[in-house]
């Protein structure tokens, strides 16, 4: 718990991004005639979609939590977390769209989670001062 209340509000909102992927990942993402499909049997786009989300908020809590820092190139941990966050909504909003019949509480419930990932991630760069990803470069001098 006092892991947990050490989190900044941004880390918050990504860790509970990350939970609610899994959750909706394990949901039904389309139902039909009460057979439902869970995101992991959707399709390419929602595997590599659930698992960056998750990924990015792996990463986003990473150090928190371990009092580690992982390495990921030239980029700081939270820098990586948008990116994964980024690109599992991203993909997620892809399965969507080439696919929106018989749509299910599951991916709805993944889209939220990614975007809170995404944003909590995107918000932990700001407030260290960060560029983002693939704008500005890798990590600011102060970090090193």
């Amino acid at each position: 718990m006092e892991r947990w209340n050490a989190l900044s509000t941004a880390g918050k909102l990504g860790a509970v991004g990350g939970i609610l992927v899994v959750v909706g990942s394990l949901l039904p993402w389309y139902s039909f005639l009460g057979v439902g499909v869970s995101g992991w049997s959707s399709g390419l786009p929602a595997i590599l979609g659930i698992l960056a989300a998750v990924a990015g908020a792996a990463l986003l809590l990473a150090e928190p939590l371990t009092g580690s820092r992982p390495q990921i190139g030239s980029f700081a941990p939270s820098q990586a977390a948008l990116l994964a966050g980024a690109v599992g909504t991203l993909l997620i909003v892809l399965r969507f769209l080439t696919e929106s019949s018989f749509v299910s509480v599951g991916l709805f419930v993944s889209l939220v989670g990614a975007g809170l990932v995404t944003y909590g991630a995107f918000a932990t760069v700001k407030e260290a001062g960060l560029p983002l990803p693939l704008t500005g470069g890798g990590q600011e001098s102060s970090d090193s």
